[in-house]
């Protein structure tokens, strides 16, 4: 006769800690309780938190709510987060909430020390660092230039966002300790890998800073840079949804090919510049027919 076993299936709950972004655990944990207890629902949360909207933690969720210090501490209960959890929670929402490059740099280097599982490998540090803060991106391309000097004031002098000396010098033994630039035989600096690149998804922790303190740049470039040595192009045009993809891809290679004709054409270096792409919706319609 044969004996069966009854299986249990024990679900493992979503840790915050697993987590670079708050709203995506709020979704994620959400949908969990949702799956183990019927009568779950964002009303249900809202009453468990002590928050008369019915709907906040949706609205959250969806980033048109931002968390205030008390509804962030009703929150903390309701997720019944235990203190170093808690701890995390926090710190995640006034990283991912933050005003300014500094406070979220600040707040980011905090997550790190917080985290216990590593959830940020030094990948993920080495690049965020590189990429929030852009002075280290100009100073590896420079010296790329054949007539680069690893010159403190030299380089300051060339630099549109000019930096004091010091923090070149600093700027340039951290690259070196992150393995971007390298010295050769005789002692002068090379890169010392390709091309470094953003995470291929806008929502990474590095492109939201980079992509933020570059299009600042690029406002600046139209009004100060001479127009033979800029370019720029915008077009507003309607369109379906479908076409997502493909006019993403397009972009993709139009970059590619820069790099490539660049590689190609070009024997020497005069100038390191910025080319900039953005694609985005100015509507929110969905496609829904305007009564």
């Amino acid at each position: 006769m044969a004996i069966y076993k009854k299986s249990v299936i024990i679900k493992i709950m979503v840790s915050i800690f697993d987590y670079k972004d708050y709203r995506i655990f709020l979704k994620d944990y959400y949908l969990e309780k949702k799956q183990l207890i019927r009568r779950f629902s964002y009303r249900y949360f809202a009453k468990k938190a002590g928050i008369k909207g019915q709907s906040y933690l949706d609205l959250v969720i969806q980033g048109k709510r931002n968390l205030t210090k008390i509804t962030l501490e009703k929150f903390s209960r309701a997720l019944e987060l235990n203190k170093k959890e808690a701890s995390y929670f926090d710190t995640l929402v006034h990283f991912n909430q933050a005003k300014n490059d500094d406070e979220r740099n600040m707040y980011f280097e905090k997550l790190i020390k917080q985290n216990p599982r590593k959830g940020f490998s030094e990948i993920d540090k080495k690049r965020y660092l590189y990429f929030t803060n852009r002075h280290l991106i100009t100073i590896r391309e420079m010296v790329s230039l054949p007539h680069f000097e690893e010159n403190p004031d030299w380089i300051s002098q060339h630099m549109r966002h000019p930096l004091p000396p010091p923090k070149i010098i600093e700027a340039i033994n951290l690259l070196i300790k992150m393995n971007l630039l390298k010295r050769d035989s005789q002692g002068k600096l090379r890169l010392s890998q390709g091309a470094v690149t953003t995470q291929p998804d806008f929502e990474s922790l590095e492109a939201l800073n980079y992509y933020h303190s570059i299009f600042q740049d690029a406002k600046e470039a139209i009004i100060n840079i001479p127009f033979d040595k800029r370019e720029a192009k915008s077009l507003t045009i309607p369109m379906s949804e479908k076409l997502i993809p493909k006019i993403k891809e397009k972009i993709q290679n139009f970059i590619e090919d820069i790099v490539r004709l660049v590689n190609n054409e070009c024997d020497s270096f005069d100038d390191v510049y910025q080319v900039n792409t953005v694609f985005f919706p100015v509507t929110k319609t969905g496609g829904e027919k305007i009564k």
